[in-house]
């Protein structure tokens, strides 16, 4: 028995034939191996949800990736101790799938994607931030095709003085990506315009520079003293590589991590340097498919619950958050928000 009252059916926003979306009545979702089932408190948009509906466009599946609320029903065989009654977070991949997706009154999700909110810290509102953001940097800083980094608490830092660049610091990756670097213990140094470079600086950010001023690969290197050799680039796209393989140094091997490799035009053009791809919804699954994806999966959920909770309670900041009223029926306002570029580091979300 959950102690919960779950109804038949619920509401969720629904990708339509015509690209557009329409919030419909569903039946609520069976749970499985592994599984719990989430009634939400609120959901975070990300720039993915507007590609699965208007261009990956895959009609009749649930839209949306990253939400918070309560679980309301466990199913069997759970690798993680959570509990009907918890308040979580998760994270999933939205658009693909009929009868999941963060968009919906009820969610099923895969209990080991979810991670506990630890009382008297985050709001629903902001745990719902967490899901795509910190997970593409967890995956993109420790994962097994990643930077390697150290992660916060382990025994082996780096040496001092280690610079990280994180290229696109507002962004809502590059937030989470420059405070876990931090916790790493490396220096940061961040691109972001003008007015977010007092949000990156409160996130630790050491330095930080205006990816429009024409002189920025030449400032980067000069106050650096031209030692950069890790780089995360949290936008990835043919206007940011010149920066960041500028400002890379040449004395011995640099990584590059990046949400889409390259074309060769840029790729080809250091051969000091690797490239290292992340795509976070190869670990998500519901099932994995690849051993690099299942020790990725391990990775994420290692963390969610092993090291996440803790740096809640110690202090990692949300994104920063623009709410947008309506809930599931206004969905396409951020969807519009997002394809006309006018977030800039915040992140939108809606309270259920």
């Amino acid at each position: 028995m959950s102690g919960f009252e779950i109804p038949q059916t619920h509401r969720a926003v629904i990708v339509q034939t015509d690209t557009t979306i329409r919030t419909e009545e569903r039946p609520i979702p069976a749970v499985g191996e592994n599984e719990i089932l989430v009634k939400v408190s609120a959901i975070a948009v990300n720039p993915t949800d507007w590609k699965h509906a208007r261009r990956i466009n895959n009609p009749g599946t649930i839209l949306g990736c990253d939400f918070s609320g309560i679980v309301v029903q466990a199913g069997q065989g759970l690798r993680v101790p959570v509990k009907v009654g918890d308040k979580v977070a998760a994270s999933l991949r939205g658009g693909v799938d009929k009868e999941r997706g963060a968009f919906a009154e009820y969610v099923k999700v895969s209990a080991d994607l979810a991670w506990i909110i630890p009382e008297g810290t985050y709001t629903f509102e902001e745990a719902a931030t967490i899901g795509i953001p910190l997970y593409t940097s967890v995956i993109a800083l420790y994962g097994p095709n990643s930077l390697k980094l150290p992660q916060p608490g382990d025994a082996n830092p780096p040496a001092p003085g280690t610079w990280l660049f994180v290229y696109g610091g507002s962004s809502s990756v590059g937030q989470y990506a420059i405070q876990l670097a931090k916790l790493s213990g490396y220096k940061v140094i961040t691109t972001a315009s003008k007015r977010n470079h007092e949000l990156v600086e409160s996130l630790g950010a050491d330095l930080v520079f205006d990816y429009n001023d024409p002189d920025v690969v030449h400032r980067i290197k000069k106050a650096t003293d031209n030692d950069i050799h890790l780089v995360f680039d949290t936008i990835s796209e043919d206007y940011t590589y010149p920066i960041i393989l500028g400002s890379v140094a040449g004395e011995k091997p640099a990584k590059i991590s990046v949400l889409h490799k390259p074309n060769p035009e840029f790729a080809e053009q250091r051969e000091d340097v690797q490239w290292l791809e992340t795509f976070i919804f190869t670990a998500y699954g519901p099932t994995v498919n690849t051993k690099d994806d299942e020790e990725e999966r391990a990775v994420l959920s290692t963390f969610l619950w092993e090291k996440l909770p803790g740096l809640v309670t110690g202090g990692l900041k949300p994104n920063v958050i623009k709410k947008f009223d309506g809930g599931l029926d206004n969905v396409e306002a951020a969807l519009d928000y997002l394809v006309q570029g006018k977030a800039s580091g915040e992140k939108i979300v809606y309270t259920i």
